[in-house]
């Protein structure tokens, strides 16, 4: 303990204190005090101010010389905040200084800082009753009060430099090991605790494997079975660490996190301009557009769509007649899109186009051509299409966008369904409703969504019905009482066996093979913690091929298409929610599965009814996996024959 003359005793690790007290009286030379609440830089004082600020701190060396300690919250006058006017620069008011990190002076929370850095030990006084007694520490409470700053001359701020130096390795020690545990802290708090990892490349990761996103679902489903014993695996995708939950048990606890805590990948921001809707939105603006949309997909208005559905079904046969008598195979792969097309054009916007009968893909290529721009800008290393007049150089997706909007208006302009079909529906909704921008956007997804997709369903179906013969069979036994006409969705209903084979195909090569989460907020998988930005990715396919509790309800052969796996004594056994995993989950599961079912399954029915496969003599064939559908590289092309009882 060090004792001074003047009967003051220090911390023995207050040096600086008692070494600035200790100086000769030449060193500490007319230091001056401002007492206001803003201090005054140095330039700024007048003569007068100089000397009232002098005479302040005469009076209370004066006090501290006659052993007449000043009260304790004026105990950190005794630390020294100096002008570096003639070390360091003023710059607007503030300073740059090596002595601390809190270094600006007009600040008082920069004066505290300050302060407890040079105070960080108890300052003690003889007390009156007890010699041994001691002053308690200066608490940061007590430091709050000080709103001042002690402006000294150059010499005085020499000396403090000089006893700040001596010290200078052992501040930097304490310094840098704080900073090191507070970075550590820091780094574990968001560092997220690892899965098993796929190999590869230090920059791009697994991207160059994957051909730049054309094979990362056919990699997904790889490496599922490679690196996914647990459950759960990662990949790096160009930076992004990606989690892929290959099990339903840990797949359930991201999908339960949706819509407002898990979103999808913000990859997919990058399309909302030439694609949006309520496929593509989240949080409140999903609710919204959910709401909205909702009444014109509930079971009562499917029911009245049930005309339009029937009257394009009728055209499907027609033109599959058509190739049957010209000896040709039907081209199921060109004609099915085609029929889809009409349905959604006929339902949604109360429009006839004719594209079966004019047999015009137009409509489809457009889609095809926005399908692959969406495709490009999710994996785009760099947003090209922010860059003026380079987009359309490497996509046409703005070209593709418009061309949609203008003949979305003017077929809507020329409906003419009675107010049944679902545009109309939306337009004479009360309350709330969509924009006009709004609308064409949800209708051009619900064109996407339901024409792409449902036909590569019913693609798929009639390729396993020629291939497998006895099943065929027996589903043109059950069909082939159906009556003419329209069927309501009790008579579907009750085809069990056709049902069936939809549930299956859906289960084998459905829509949306695989869907791409972010998670918002941090959670626990797997007993690990994920940190908020980390992206997530659900292969549904590999889940209902491979997972034990989908194995518990439809059997260990789940890598085999076998139909009757869905059939019960009393018909259709029900295994939520993997029947309907296809569609998707929870609250965000597609809006129009209930038309999309329908238009399947009366498809199935009468073309099955009227026309029979001719066996598959042909490779199976091989899949494109995309974000919408499982789609055949090589078209499905089979030989059809009428049907003869």
């Amino acid at each position: 303990m060090s004792v001074l003359k003047n009967g003051w005793r220090l911390g023995p690790k207050a040096t600086l204190l008692q070494r600035l007290w200790e100086l000769p009286e030449a060193q500490r030379l007319t230091p001056v005090v401002a007492t206001n609440s803003v201090p005054i830089p140095r330039r700024q004082l007048t003569a007068d101010m100089r000397e009232q600020m002098r005479e302040q701190m005469r009076r209370r060396m004066y006090r501290l010389e006659r052993n007449k300690p000043p009260p304790r919250h004026r105990l950190a006058d005794l630390a020294v905040q100096a002008s570096m006017e003639k070390f360091l620069p003023w710059r607007q008011g503030k300073i740059s200084t090596r002595l601390a990190t809190a270094t600006c002076f007009q600040d008082p929370r920069s004066v505290r800082g300050f302060l407890a850095a040079l105070l960080p030990y108890p300052i003690e006084h003889p007390a009156t009753v007890t010699p041994q007694a001691s002053i308690p520490s200066i608490r940061s409470s007590e430091l709050s009060r000080l709103s001042w700053t002690i402006l000294a001359e150059p010499r005085m701020m020499k000396s403090v430099l000089q006893i700040v130096t001596e010290r200078r390795a052992l501040a930097a020690v304490l310094a840098g090991a704080g900073a090191s545990l507070l970075a550590i802290k820091l780094l574990l708090q968001s560092r997220p605790q690892r899965f098993r990892q796929v190999p590869g490349g230090w920059l791009l990761g697994v991207l160059p494997e994957t051909q730049y996103g054309r094979l990362l679902f056919h990699k997904i489903m790889e490496w599922s079975d490679k690196y996914g014993e647990e459950g759960v695996y990662e990949y790096d995708l160009a930076g992004s660490r990606t989690v892929c939950c290959c099990s339903w048990e840990h797949a359930k606890v991201v999908l339960g996190l949706r819509s407002f805590k898990m979103q999808r990948f913000s990859a997919f921001a990058n399309v909302t301009s030439i694609v949006a809707g309520s496929f593509f939105s989240e949080g409140e603006r999903w609710k919204r557009e959910r709401r909205i949309l909702s009444p014109a997909f509930n079971a009562k208005n499917v029911e009245s769509l049930i005309p339009a559905v029937q009257c394009v079904s009728e055209q499907l046969l027609q033109e599959i007649d058509k190739e049957v008598s010209a000896g040709k195979e039907v081209d199921f792969s060109a004609l099915l899109p085609l029929y889809t097309a009409d349905v959604i054009c006929k339902t949604a916007l109360g429009q006839e186009l004719n594209l079966l009968q004019t047999r015009c893909p137009d409509l489809i290529d457009d889609m095809k051509v926005l399908e692959d721009a969406v495709q490009t800008r999710m994996f785009a290393p760099l947003p090209y299409w922010k860059v003026p007049g380079l987009a359309p150089w490497i996509d046409d997706g703005d070209k593709i966008k418009k061309k949609f909007d203008k003949r979305c208006q003017q077929t809507m302009k020329l409906a003419d369904s009675g107010g049944k079909s679902i545009t109309e529906k939306l337009r004479a909704m009360e309350g709330d409703k969509f924009t006009n921008q709004e609308l064409l956007d949800n209708i051009l997804v619900l064109l996407i969504a339901g024409t792409d997709t449902t036909s590569q369903v019913l693609g798929w179906v009639f390729y396993n019905l020629s291939r497998d013969q006895e099943l065929q069979k027996q589903v043109a036994q059950e069909v082939r009482s159906l009556p003419p006409g329209e069927l309501s969705t009790e008579q579907l209903e009750s085809l069990h066996l056709v049902r069936a084979v939809w549930l299956e195909t859906l289960r084998v090569t459905g829509p949306a093979a695989f869907l791409g989460f972010e998670n918002l907020e941090e959670f626990t998988l797997a007993g690990k913690r994920q940190p908020p930005g980390t992206q997530f990715t659900v292969p549904f396919q590999y889940i209902l091929e491979n997972d034990p509790e989908v194995k518990k309800k439809l059997g260990n052969d789940l890598r085999s298409y076998r139909p009757s796996r869905w059939l019960g004594p009393e018909g259709i056994i029900k295994h939520p929610p993997f029947d309907t995993l296809p569609f998707g989950f929870g609250p965000r599961i597609c809006l129009g599965m209930r038309l999309a079912e329908y238009e399947g399954l009366l498809a199935i029915a009468r073309v099955v009814q009227k026309f029979a496969f001719m066996p598959w003599e042909k490779p199976e064939p091989e899949k494109t996996l995309s974000f919408t559908s499982n789609t055949p590289v090589e078209h499905i092309t089979i030989g059809v024959q009428p049907r003869t009882w």
